[in-house]
């Protein structure tokens, strides 16, 4: 069984990698055999001493998502659910970085991005049908996505590509 210094140069070399929740790291001790309550006592001192954070490491990864772009809030809550953050700790990040206009701004982006990944030729009849189902996987509001993509039958020069006839 492994000891109390092996659990500290354990976290400290998965910390070392990238921001962790609590509850990724959790699972990650876990995996490595450690007891339970030798990893509720070494999380419990990581949130004491400012090494776990929830809230930051929940706000780097939407950050990331922004800066990246290509999915939409929904899809970006369900990314921190699974890394174990708290409910009300996803809504506070939501509710700082995502507001409508970023939905909207992501959204025409991974738009774009579809669009230029998709032949023209092969989509032409159900091009708005087909990147509307796109962007509800990417777990975009489904107002939004309708929206872009009336625009995009309208205004099919926004998006630089040819929809092709109907």
């Amino acid at each position: 069984m492994p000891n109390t210094k092996q659990l500290e140069e354990t976290i400290a070399r998965i910390l070392s990698r990238r921001m962790h929740t609590q509850e990724e790291l959790r699972r990650k001790l876990q995996q490595k055999g450690y007891a339970s309550s030798e990893i509720d006592r070494a999380l419990n001192h990581a949130v004491s001493v400012g090494w776990l954070n929830d809230y930051e490491a929940g706000k780097q990864l939407a950050c990331e998502q922004l800066r990246h772009g290509g999915y939409g809030r929904q899809r970006l809550e369900a990314k921190l659910r699974e890394r174990g953050v708290h409910p009300k700790v996803i809504q506070m990040i939501l509710e700082e970085l995502w507001g409508s206009q970023v939905e909207s701004d992501q959204a025409a982006k991974a738009l774009k991005r579809w669009l230029s990944s998709h032949s023209a030729k092969n989509l032409a009849n159900n091009r708005p049908a087909a990147a509307y189902q796109a962007l509800l996987r990417r777990g975009f509001d489904p107002e939004i996505s309708s929206q872009l993509c009336r625009e995009l039958t309208e205004d099919s020069e926004r998006y630089d590509v040819d929809i092709g006839s109907s």
